[in-house]
């Protein structure tokens, strides 16, 4: 565009050009909140979510740990947690191209995993022992040890925890239970046992039955063959 001025019998002129202004929105910075992990689960958290307006393009920083696992590549968060139980506080900071900034500090919690319940689980009598059960079950990764719980015949009524068990496989005998019989039907379940740290214990697993072996039958005795009389 030209403008054309006149003063005192002198012309002037000038020619302007257009100026265009972009005004960018307010950068903002929601805290995102709630945030939770759990140890051996992949994990994804998108920070940008949280942030809009600013001058493009942005810039992003943070101060803090992340837990064991994570990393952080741009405002996205992401991998899989192995350890850290607990709760991590980070500041993120994000910067936009006229030098604008907007801090948020958040908490990730990361909890324990659950162990997986030990599978395969079988109960049978020790060849030829009376009042001895053999209890065997599958490998659970993780695991620090295992729990046996003893039922009766119909699970409905507890009657022992073995506790500190290692290996996939224990016999159950009389030094466990003293109460443990001949002759009678008992049901046996399993649980993994966590660190107490990164894993808690599995949940109880399928209980398997079985049925002690016969005690000796004592012998009865004829006497002159009219009596008889069963030894003690």
């Amino acid at each position: 565009m030209t403008v054309t001025n006149t003063l005192n019998a002198a012309t002037a002129s000038a020619t302007t050009t257009p100026v265009t202004l972009t005004v960018s929105d307010a950068l903002v910075f929601n805290a995102p909140t709630g945030l939770s992990a759990t140890v051996g689960s992949l994990y994804s958290l998108n920070l940008g979510d949280f942030i809009s307006g600013g001058a493009p393009t942005l810039t992003y920083s943070m101060t803090g740990t992340l837990p064991s696992g994570l990393s952080r590549s741009g405002n996205s968060i992401l991998g899989t947690v192995t350890s850290s139980v607990g709760a991590t506080a980070l500041t993120f900071t994000v910067t936009d191209a006229n030098g604008a900034t907007a801090s948020r500090t958040f908490t990730i919690s990361v909890a324990a995993a659950q162990l997986g319940t030990p599978q395969s689980v079988a109960a049978v009598n020790k060849s030829n022992t009376l009042k001895t059960i053999l209890v065997s079950w599958l490998s659970v990764t993780h695991a620090s040890g295992y729990i046996l719980k003893l039922y009766n015949s119909a699970g409905t009524s507890l009657l022992k925890t073995i506790t500190g068990i290692s290996g996939t496989s224990y016999t159950v005998d009389a030094t466990d239970y003293s109460s443990l019989a001949d002759s009678t039907t008992y049901q046996i379940a399993v649980i993994a046992s966590g660190d107490a740290v990164d894993y808690s214990n599995s949940a109880e697993s399928s209980p398997a039955t079985v049925t002690t072996l016969d005690g000796p039958t004592a012998p009865t005795v004829s006497i002159g063959g009219m009596q008889s009389r069963t030894p003690r």
